[in-house]
């Protein structure tokens, strides 16, 4: 083989890999060489589409009450951080804001006629819960 042969099946290869990267549903692609010479060739996934679900935040002294009506979520999964909570479905994401820190582990989650009430405890802690929506 000669050096015209290599070159082609090398530029082959880098086209190749973007367009399974394009194909696995990236909306672009970031290319990077390491030190070595060796092009990496990485998926830019999009971002997920936020996506409206009523939702109200209560501060009651000691914890906080988080009230998610989700009555139109069929399924998902929600996870709650020390700072933030996150409802996560197939057709996108909402985002709460917590007004402080809470242990991620819920005291007590109850759902009645599609209103999820979750209480959480103030303070400080690590990790993360997640609740599954069927």
């Amino acid at each position: 083989m000669d050096r015209d042969e290599d070159l082609e099946k090398y530029f082959y290869s880098v086209f190749n890999r973007m367009m399974s990267a394009f194909s696995s549903g990236a909306v672009g692609v970031k290319i990077s060489i390491d030190p070595e010479g060796n092009v990496h060739i990485d998926p830019i996934k999009p971002r997920k589409r936020k996506i409206y679900v009523p939702y109200e935040v209560v501060d009651a002294g000691n914890e906080i009450v988080v009230t998610v009506d989700r009555r139109n979520i069929k399924k998902g999964k929600i996870s709650i951080r020390t700072d933030h909570i996150l409802v996560e479905t197939p057709k996108g994401e909402r985002y709460i804001k917590l007004p402080s820190t809470v242990l991620p582990s819920p005291e007590s989650v109850e759902e009645r006629n599609g209103i999820l009430e979750i209480v959480l405890k103030k303070g400080e802690g690590q990790g993360e819960q997640h609740i599954h929506l069927k």
